[in-house]
């Protein structure tokens, strides 16, 4: 990330974030992906992914994190979750 208005982190629950990414350099990367048919829910994501492994790494919670909508022009959403 460039500076944090590049993302938006939103806390619903101690379990779970909401994580929109607003610019991303692997835009394309997904597009390609959804252009061959892959279903959202099966497209890993780097950006949202960092949110993940931040957690099990530095407060040294096991984390996952879903995909949930992918923007063509230019960004992404998901949540990260204990695991």
């Amino acid at each position: 990330f460039a500076d944090k208005s590049d993302f938006a982190v939103v806390s619903y629950t101690p379990s779970r974030v909401e994580v929109t990414v607003y610019k991303c350099p692997y835009i394309d990367s997904c597009a390609h992906l959804i252009n061959e048919g892959v279903p959202i829910a099966n497209i890993t994501c780097p950006r949202i992914g960092c949110f993940a492994a931040a957690a099990n790494i530095l407060a040294k919670i096991d984390s996952i994190y879903e995909v949930h909508q992918v923007k063509l022009d230019g960004g992404c959403s998901g949540a990260v979750m204990k695991a």
